[in-house]
């Protein structure tokens, strides 16, 4: 349970989402609880991901998305071992040292 997990480590992508919404429920910033705030992405992204088993078998092309948040109950309890999913990330820009966009190597 998300609530209660006194363990040494938690789920990288769940603790940022957290400590995202955390600081913007104390900031008074927004009134949705964590489990909308999941649902709804940061950024109004939500966190697309994959069943590892899915992604092996078919392919990242023919791979079922789902929500990172269908993965999470009420906020607080977690559906999924930390080695079951893939995630998509957003495309990036990569920078060089002028801030300009790094087009080739």
């Amino acid at each position: 349970m998300l609530a209660t997990d006194k363990g040494p480590a938690i789920f990288p992508k769940l603790y940022r989402r957290y400590t995202n919404w955390s600081a913007r429920k104390k900031a008074h910033v927004t009134g949705q609880n964590f489990q909308g705030f999941l649902a709804a992405g940061s950024g109004g992204r939500p966190d697309i991901c994959f069943l590892l088993s899915d992604f092996l078998a078919t392919g990242v092309h023919s791979a079922i998305p789902h929500n990172f948040a269908d993965f999470v109950v009420g906020g607080k309890t977690i559906r999924f071992a930390p080695d079951s999913l893939v995630f998509k990330e957003a495309p990036s820009t990569l920078l060089g040292p002028d801030n300009k966009p790094i087009t080739h190597f």
